[in-house]
């Protein structure tokens, strides 16, 4: 009679052949989850945050609060007097706005989404520098929004040749 040789897993628990490579697939997924979210609260919050700072700026009409936020580079090319009056003349203060869309690249970054001014919304699109160790906003567009229903237009038919 002969003994059958058993060996034990390094597992606390019984596994079968393939058991180890689903182990690594379940860890890898668990770590890029972890990175992801490292970068959003990391890199990608701040933008957020301060995008939101801005339009709360925006809303509660505290135009120089708003202003603060702006890079250096736009408040050299816009003085403060003028960027409040421009604001108060173009367009009420937003209702609402939501953030759909947000991209950083090395010192710069942007965020799209929509805004509400007046019931009627808007595209929205915030631009971003990083300088000062800190997000500033560098430049801001409000445009009519237009919802676009991307449908492949189909290629041209040529008749063959013959």
């Amino acid at each position: 009679m002969s003994k059958r040789k058993t060996t034990r897993s390094w597992l606390p628990f019984p596994c079968r052949t393939g058991c180890g490579f689903i182990l690594f697939i379940i860890v890898a997924t668990l770590g890029l989850i972890g990175i992801l979210v490292f970068a959003f609260t990391n890199v990608l919050d701040p933008v957020g945050q301060q995008g939101n700072a801005f339009m709360t700026a925006l809303k509660n009409e505290q135009y120089d609060a708003a202003y603060a936020m702006m890079s250096d580079e736009f408040q050299e090319t816009e003085p403060q007097n003028q960027f409040a009056s421009r604001l108060k003349e173009q367009t009420n203060p937003p209702s609402a706005w939501s953030f759909s869309s947000f991209s950083v690249n090395g010192p710069t970054g942007r965020i799209k989404g929509r805004a509400t001014f007046d019931e009627q919304e808007y595209n929205l699109t915030i631009y971003f520098v990083y300088e000062d160790g800190g997000w500033a906003v560098n430049g801001f567009d409000f445009g009519p929004y237009q919802e676009t229903n991307l449908v492949p237009t189909p290629a041209p038919t040529v008749e063959p040749s013959h």
